[in-house]
């Protein structure tokens, strides 16, 4: 059997209290896969919304800035307190294509939006008391 690669909402899910204990050994393997790869999002769009993956801990993979200018929102619903996303410019060209994240209700290091403008950067974003904040 082929060992999978499984989202952080699915492990949650399968590995919840685990009093049953009918987690299975493919379950456990399915298990190191996933945590070993760090839950990476590419994204080849110009408009993108995070998911609850995304935030625990993801890393958003963005492949879009030598086509266009890329808008990242955070949903109200995803507001929770010590989750992080990382977001990262991989084509290199936001200097030009500026990437912007705006989260639908809230503050984002006191500002309505965040603007990344480095080409190659990268920027790890997590929330606290409802507003967002840059690490």
């Amino acid at each position: 059997m082929a060992d999978t690669q499984r989202t952080i909402t699915e492990l949650q899910a399968l590995l919840a209290d685990n009093q049953s204990a009918q987690i299975s050994a493919q379950d456990l393997r399915d298990f190191l896969i996933s945590a070993r790869l760090n839950n990476i999002t590419p994204v080849e769009a110009a408009v993108y919304e995070l998911t609850a993956d995304d935030i625990n801990g993801g890393t958003v993979h963005l492949a879009y800035t030598t086509t266009g200018v890329v808008a990242v929102s955070w949903p109200t619903a995803l507001l929770i307190d010590n989750k992080s996303v990382t977001i990262k410019d991989v084509d290199g060209n936001s200097s030009v294509n500026n990437i912007t994240i705006t989260p639908e209700s809230g503050l984002i290091d006191g500002a309505a939006n965040f603007l990344m403008a480095v080409d190659l950067s990268a920027y790890t974003i997590y929330c606290y008391d409802g507003n967002l904040h840059i690490k």
